[in-house]
């Protein structure tokens, strides 16, 4: 169970603090580790990334429902690595938004067409 809002805790149960903030977390990983559970409840849309780049496998602890962040088990050396964990959305909710945008686009639209004819109909 995590205790420190700023712990990320280990499959070994071995703790690192890391920095939170409302956006993100960002903690240094020992690559030795098969996972680490961080500080957020789990939703689906979290992300993680290496410091490489690379993106983690990222699911839900089934005992706590905290996001936890698998390593990978190949191609990485012995040591340290930073990972950031961020909430950046589902492919759902992306669409979602951009089907809202059209429709107040939409709506502006055809407000601004239809007062306006309605203007040029009363003064014509």
């Amino acid at each position: 169970m995590i205790n420190d809002l700023n712990q990320a805790i280990a499959d070994d149960g071995t703790m690192v603090t890391g920095e939170k903030t409302e956006a993100y977390y960002r903690f240094i990983a020992d690559t030795g580790k098969e996972y680490y559970d961080v500080p957020f409840i789990y939703y689906r849309g979290y992300q993680a990334v290496a410091e490489d780049g690379r993106r983690l496998e990222v699911d839900k602890n089934p005992e706590t429902s905290m996001v936890r962040v698998f390593l990978p088990k190949e191609g990485m050396e012995a040591g340290k690595m930073e990972v950031a964990v961020r909430y950046e959305g589902t492919v759902l909710q992306k669409l979602s938004y951009a089907i809202n945008i059209a429709a107040v686009l939409a709506v502006t639209g055809a407000s601004f067409l239809y007062f306006r004819k309605k203007r040029k109909t009363a003064q014509g």
